[in-house]
């Protein structure tokens, strides 16, 4: 008889319910080739499972292949300097006039500039904040970022590899409102060489979104009176119906009665006050 209550009851579960689900909008490791991307200035490479760019002391640029509207979403990737003085950018870029930018100024010979997360809106570049936390980014050592967007607003984190992710965002604030990613934007990868045999490379490119369910569950306190009264109702008729079965089945068994509708008791209220607030 248990069994019939608990069936009774289960339909009733969802309405409490709520998932989200994480979509993966753009993913590459590097482990094959470069199908992914459009070299559009000097060279990229794939080079021991990382893209690599050219070391003649050229600029390379390469954009993704696909554009993405989404303006909720978690960029995180890996990038090194192997030695000197060099500039590796990664872009979410709307057009030349508007885009995001995390600017990384690997290797010791900056001397200080370290990590810059910049937007440009109408052409006109404003730095949104210069990271303190480094002297600079040390030759040869992986670091990663993590970069949260959710419209206006935007979360970051940056790591040496040999720590581990930091718990909470090392910086967080607004971006410009003229500045919509749901024009359309490419993952820009951009490697400023300074000197011949200098080099960047890039590693674990991941761009994610979380979507809400197609009907997100409202609050508890927030579910119509209609619904309250149904739910309401619902609950007294399965109380009701799990308490005849239990008395057909007992054979008069007045222990059985008593703890039975005592755990009935127990379980009606928990879902009352789950599905009423009340």
């Amino acid at each position: 008889m248990f069994i019939l209550g608990m069936i009774f009851f289960i339909p009733l579960l969802p309405l409490v319910s709520a998932q989200t689900e994480q979509s993966i909008l753009f993913e590459d490791d590097f482990s094959g080739n470069l199908s992914q991307w459009n070299v559009t200035e000097g060279t990229y490479t794939i080079d021991s499972g990382v893209a690599k760019s050219a070391t003649d002391g050229t600029t390379s640029v390469m954009f993704s292949n696909e554009t993405f509207t989404a303006d909720e979403f978690t960029l995180t990737f890996r990038a090194n300097a192997n030695v000197g003085s060099l500039n590796d950018f990664v872009f979410l870029e709307i057009n030349d006039s508007y885009n995001l930018r995390v600017q990384m100024n690997l290797g010791s010979g900056f001397g200080g500039l370290s990590v810059k997360f910049l937007e440009k809106v109408d052409g006109s570049s404003n730095t949104i904040f210069t990271d303190q936390n480094y002297s600079y980014l040390a030759d040869g050592e992986w670091y990663s970022v993590k970069l949260y967007v959710n419209s206006g607003s935007y979360s970051f984190k940056i790591w040496n590899e040999s720590d581990s992710e930091p718990v909470d965002w090392m910086y967080e604030g607004s971006l410009d409102p003229d500045l919509d990613l749901t024009d359309g934007y490419r993952i820009k990868l951009y490697t400023a060489n300074l000197a011949v045999t200098e080099y960047g490379q890039y590693d674990d490119i991941l761009l994610t979104v979380t979507s809400p369910p197609t009907q997100p569950t409202p609050p508890i306190n927030n579910i119509p009176n209609g619904l309250n009264v149904v739910a309401s109702i619902a609950i007294v008729a399965g109380f009701l119906l799990f308490l005849i079965f239990l008395y057909m089945e007992s054979g008069l068994n007045t222990q059985i009665i008593i703890y039975g509708t005592i755990g009935a008791v127990i379980i009606v209220s928990l879902l009352g006050y789950l599905l009423t607030g009340s």
